[in-house]
């Protein structure tokens, strides 16, 4: 969870959550605004999707629900592919 747009990451079980914030030593929110804040998940779930998985933003909050099935090589696959759509989004906020 030590990326730059990371700012905290709850779980319980198989069930996360990751903070998306825009520096993760101030801890600082993306956006004030509500709206564009569901807008800023809505283009942080099509990098997941280009990358081929599921998430559900709320707002900047990300939410990982695997199935409970999901073995340990799909986590694998999984985690490495939402490490790719963090790089992605962070070079976009960049933009």
């Amino acid at each position: 969870a030590e990326h730059a747009i990371v700012g905290e990451v709850r779980s319980c079980g198989l069930l996360a959550a990751v903070e998306l914030v825009k520096d993760r030593n101030t801890l600082e929110p993306l956006s004030e605004d509500m709206d564009e804040l569901d807008q800023i998940g809505e283009v942080f779930r099509d990098f997941c999707l280009k990358h081929g998985i599921i998430i559900r933003p709320v707002f900047s909050t990300i939410l990982i629900t695997p199935p409970l099935i999901i073995t340990k090589d799909e986590i694998d696959f999984l985690i490495d592919k939402f490490r790719m759509a963090l790089d992605d989004f962070a070079d976009y906020l960049k933009e």
